[in-house]
C-alpha cells in the first residue's frame, strides 16, 4: 500500500533493486516489496525507470560496457494486431476474413507479421 512518499533512489536502494531483478522478481513484486521495506511509494514504472536510469539487468554478470547488448524486446502500446501463419497464396480464408473483421470492429490500422506470412516451399529444393 503507497505511503504517499515517493522514492528517492540512493546506492543502497539501488542495491536492493538490482538484488531482487537478478533474483528473478517482477516490476509488480519489486514495487510492493520496495514500498514496504522504504516506507515511500515505489510504482512499477517507478522501478522499470530506475531499471533503465541506472542501467540495471536481470543478469548475474556484468555486462561489458563497450560490448552491445540487446535488452527484452518490447512493443509499445499502439493500434496494431499482430498475425501469423497465413502461407499465401494457400491462405484461409475464413481466418484471413476473421482477422480483417476484428480489424474493422476495432478500428486497428496496424498489422505485425510474426511469420509465415508467404509460403516459400517451392524455395526449399533449392
Amino acid at each position: 500500500m503507497p505511503h504517499g512518499n515517493t522514492i528517492k533512489w540512493t546506492d543502497e536502494k539501488v542495491d536492493r533493486l538490482k538484488a531482487l531483478l537478478v533474483s528473478g522478481e517482477s516490476a509488480r513484486a519489486i514495487s510492493d516489496l520496495l514500498t514496504d521495506e522504504f516506507g515511500a511509494e515505489v510504482t512499477m514504472q517507478s522501478v522499470q525507470q530506475a531499471q533503465y536510469r541506472y542501467k540495471l539487468t536481470r543478469h548475474l554478470i556484468e555486462i561489458d560496457g563497450d560490448i552491445t547488448y540487446y535488452t527484452d524486446a518490447s512493443i509499445p502500446d499502439d493500434n496494431y494486431m499482430i498475425f501469423s501463419d497465413c502461407h499465401a497464396p494457400y491462405y484461409d480464408e475464413v481466418y484471413l476474413n476473421r482477422l480483417l473483421a476484428i480489424a474493422d470492429k476495432f478500428k486497428i490500422v496496424k498489422a505485425i507479421s510474426a511469420g509465415d506470412t508467404l509460403d516459400m516451399n517451392f524455395a526449399k529444393y533449392f
